[in-house]
Formats: C-alpha cells, structure tokens, sequence
C-alpha cells in the first residue's frame, strides 16, 4: 500500500473512531447524554431538560471531582423527585412517657408502619408544594472518563421511566442539586400533576416540663440532632409517608360539597384545593345562627353572603375570591373554628390559596364584608373588623 493511501486509511479510521466515541462537554456544568448529543441541565433556559430519553447518562464535568477526597457512591446520588403538594398532618393521641420514647429515637428512626395505625388527637392540613425525593437512590454505575480527571459520567442501571428527577453533588461546601425530567413536559404545571404526592406526617405534643435528670441527660446527647428534626402544626415529626394525589382526589369526591352560590371557575378551584384539606368546608349563612344580623349587614355592604366575597381585593384589575371555612376539628381554646382563604386572579384549578390562615375567630365571628371603598374586611357584625390589606403577592389581616 502506498504512503499518501495508508495515510489516508489512518484518517478515515481516526475520524471513524472519532465519531463513535461518546461526545464530551468543553464547558463545566451537569449533562444529559443522549446518543451524541449533550443537554446541558445547567441551563435553565432551555426547554429540552424535561423530555429527555430513558436511556440517558448524566456527565459531571467540575473541578471538584480532580480533588482528593472525592467518592462517587458518597458524593453523587441520582433519586427520583416528586411534587408534594400537601402536608397531611395526624397529630397523634399519646401519653407523655409513650410520645418522649418515641422521640428519643432520633429523627427517621421511627418506621411509618409503627405510628400509622396510632390514634389521632388532630388531623390537619397544610400547603407543601415543594419538590421532595421519592424512594431511596437509583442504581447506577460511575464511568471514568479518559485523561480527565474533572469528569465523570453516572449511568442508571436500567432505563428511567417517565418522571421527575435529581442528581445531588455533595461537597463540603454544601449541596447542590440539579434537576431534569424523563419524558415530561416543559410546563411546570403539568410536571408538578404527573408526580404529584401528598405527604402524610405523624406528629406528637412534645412532653412539657422536667422529665427527669435521665431525660435531660438524653436531651443534652440529642441535641445535635434535634435540631434537623422536621416539624408541622407546631409538633416534631416521627415519620412520613406519601401518597399519589389521586388517593385523596378520588376520597374527595362523594365528601366535598360546594355550596350553590359558588359557581363556575371558583368552584373549581375551591373543590380542587379542599380535596387536600380534608377537614374544611365552606361556611354558609345557616352556620353563623345570626339571621337578624344577616339582614341589616346586607342593607349595608355589597356582598349577599356573609363567608363568600368575589372582587379584585389587590388593585390588579382582576377579580378575586374570599371565602370562610369552617373547621370542626379545631381545638382551639376559645372555639375559634373558622379560618380565611384568599384566591388571586387569573384563577386555575389547582392553585394554592394567595392567603389563607386558621383560627381567626369563631365562625359567628369570621363574617365578611365588602364595599366599592372597602374591598374586604372580616370581623363580628357591629365590630372594628380586620382590613385585609394586599402584601406584595399574599395579604395581611390589620
């Protein structure tokens, strides 16, 4: 064979072995492989991190990973996310004794399976909507990458199904997470539907007073840990569980009861958020037994039902929506059993209130008033009230 010819077969057979070797990021930052190609996860902008194939590998190209110290199985860790959408808070009926015991534990040394079946003192609701991880981390093997020692590719050990999911870099410097989907749309809103979770937490009342110097002497150990111990409703956490959303979406469906003066859109999104408050309903005019009083506060303000208020409340030119709940539940001192929630325009099923707070008042004393001068106020009837005032994207009762 001649020289220009074998010179030529040499560089066919470079560029051949070019093309086949898997592409390799020139920048730093989080990729997903796919094929020959590169997504930068790191890029918030691009559209393209949340349909990615199931067969893809993730490439950590940072200066951290060339450092001594640095373990893969210790520092990388690949885990599938989901959209908590609610706390569901079971507060726990225990004696002090049995609730310390339990607690002396330590944070998530306490199996779901041990507490679920406990009795309830309280069951409550409240807001979530954070991203959280689903199951414990995914299988996966770690490939060096040749002459680069700021490199390394974590590969899953079987195809990812359609989801949410996260690649968490541990360091000493902190954590940082980077977040893509496989097969899922760019809209948030529709990620956070096909992932949704509902979180259930089993609580208990923290023992009061001086248990003793052996319990101090527990306490004074413990203490480190204490500190990250998760709480809810004012209580510490024992342990958690989720649930899909359909569960109690589908358990909604023959409880709640919209009354019939909310109508359309806001009837939607009231019955869509109750189905994750399981222990609220809409007050209506029977539950304040205050038929006398109805009738000179509906000479006076504009609002025809006393718990149920649709005007724009902050300035936006869009209509908004009030409206009093009742919470047979409460266990309150006083008995104030009814609580505010406060919808912004444009309104979408499964939007979360703009504001919403528990125990204003007794539901005689939560009625609502509105006029053109004064857009929304709560309080007894012949009182001072409380002026929902607009606070930035939320309201505050003055």
């Amino acid at each position: 064979m001649s020289r220009p010819l074998l010179l030529a077969v040499s560089i066919a057979v470079l560029v051949a072995l070019a093309s086949c070797s898997p592409p390799v990021p020139k920048a730093y930052g989080v990729y997903a492989r796919e094929g020959r190609s590169l997504v930068d996860l790191t890029d918030r902008d691009a559209s393209n991190d949340w349909d990615l194939a199931d067969d893809i590998a993730i490439v950590v190209f940072e200066r951290e990973i060339a450092e001594p110290g640095f373990t893969p199985d210790r520092d990388l860790t690949l885990s599938r996310l989901a959209y908590a959408r609610s706390e569901q808070i079971h507060e726990l009926r225990l004696d002090p004794r049995s609730a310390q015991q339990l607690l002396n534990r330590g944070p998530g040394s306490v199996p779901i399976t041990e507490v679920v079946n406990l009795p309830v003192r309280r069951q409550s609701a409240a807001q979530r909507g954070a991203w959280v991880t689903s199951g414990g981390p995914i299988a996966v093997r770690y490939e060096p990458v040749e002459d680069r020692r700021d490199m390394i590719v974590v590969v899953p050990d079987a195809p990812l199904p359609s989801g949410s999911y996260a690649i968490t870099r541990s360091s000493p410097a902190g954590t940082r997470r980077i977040t893509f989907a496989v097969g899922l749309s760019d809209d948030l809103q529709r990620r956070q539907e096909a992932t949704c979770v509902d979180e259930y937490l089993y609580t208990v009342r923290r023992p009061e007073g001086f248990q003793g110097w052996d319990q101090w002497l527990t306490d004074v150990t413990n203490m480190n840990q204490e500190r990250g111990r998760r709480s809810a409703g004012g209580n510490p956490v024992l342990a958690v569980k989720t649930e899909p959303c359909s569960v109690l979406n589908e358990a909604a469906k023959g409880r709640i009861r919209i009354p019939s003066h909310i109508q359309g859109t806001e009837a939607s999104v009231l019955k869509s958020w109750l189905s994750y408050n399981p222990t609220l309903r809409p007050a209506e005019a029977k539950d304040c037994d205050c038929a006398q009083d109805l009738a000179a506060i509906r000479q006076l303000w504009e609002n025809p039902e006393p718990y149920y208020v649709k005007a724009d409340f902050n300035g936006d030119g869009v209509q908004d929506f009030a409206v009093v709940l009742l919470d047979p539940q409460s266990d309150h001192k006083w008995g104030w059993n009814a609580a505010l929630a406060v919808f912004n325009g444009p309104l979408r099923e499964g939007m979360a209130p703009a504001f919403f707070k528990e125990q204003i008042g007794s539901i005689r004393g939560a009625l609502l008033y509105h006029s053109a001068k004064i857009p929304l106020l709560t309080g007894p009837w012949e009182s001072e009230g409380a002026l929902l005032a607009p606070k930035g994207e939320t309201y505050t009762l003055q």
